[in-house]
């Protein structure tokens, strides 16, 4: 799924789940996003990495700027890669960035797969 398909700017964000239900074998986090009139989660797959820099207190509904697919070659990708000292290798893993608008929030998160439904 590309994410650069999909329109993002001012859909609301409702929720942040971390799952770790299964860890280290099914390892996700499942962002519930109002999308019209419906509700669908955006889905990241087998996480290796999460940073967040969120700011809370503003009393408005969260909505998103943008969520897009980083470059492999960034700083924090590269560090993981040499944090787990070759384990990760073979695996393909993929670096996305998501933007909030209400709180000037961003999550940046590493993981293999991301599904949206």
């Amino acid at each position: 799924m590309k994410l650069e398909d999909h329109i993002w700017h001012d859909k609301i964000l409702l929720s942040i789940c971390i799952d770790r239900s299964n860890p280290g074998v099914a390892d996700k986090i499942i962002f519930e996003i109002q999308d019209y009139n419906e509700v669908k989660k955006l889905v990241f797959t087998d996480v290796y990495w999460l940073k967040s820099e969120m700011n809370f207190g503003i009393i408005a509904q969260e909505s998103i700027l943008n969520i897009m697919q980083i470059q492999n070659d960034d700083k924090d990708v590269i560090a993981l890669y040499q944090k787990w000292k070759g384990l990760l290798k073979g695996l393909d893993l993929f670096a996305y960035e998501i933007e909030l608008n209400s709180s000037a929030s961003k999550i940046k998160i590493i993981a293999q797969e991301v599904m949206y439904y």
